[in-house]
């Protein structure tokens, strides 16, 4: 995935955006922009999608907000034991990158989907 030049792995991708989410340094833009953007994007690790999920479902870019009850609601959806941690450290990335990298993750997402329909 030539386009994310920022992030050696797709996983890595999504951490990056997930953290930026989360953090709210960057602030609230990202974040609205980020579910936005995100709405129809398969995350490629599922615990990914479902930290995206679950902020989204909290509906703020707040940190604290977000750090308060992010492990409750995955608690309540049976996943007790995950570490949040990673997801609530400082990053480097100014929002236009977070946004250009959400981009990239999203375009990649499509372009894999026309292959496999092409492979069809």
């Amino acid at each position: 995935m030539k386009r994310l030049e920022w992030c050696a792995t797709k996983a890595e991708a999504e951490r990056t955006v997930l953290r930026a989410m989360c953090m709210g340094a960057l602030g609230r833009t990202v974040w609205r922009e980020g579910v936005a953007l995100l709405a129809d994007y398969r995350f490629a690790d599922n615990v990914h999608q479902l930290i995206f999920d679950t902020v989204r479902e909290i509906h703020t870019g707040d940190p604290l907000i977000l750090r308060e009850l992010l492990p409750a609601r995955l608690n309540n959806k049976g996943f007790p034991d995950l570490d949040l941690d990673t997801y609530f450290q400082p990053h480097i990335f100014t929002a236009g990158q977070t946004i250009a990298l959400i981009r990239a993750l999203c375009a990649g997402s499509a372009d894999e989907k026309r292959s496999k329909s092409a492979a069809r």
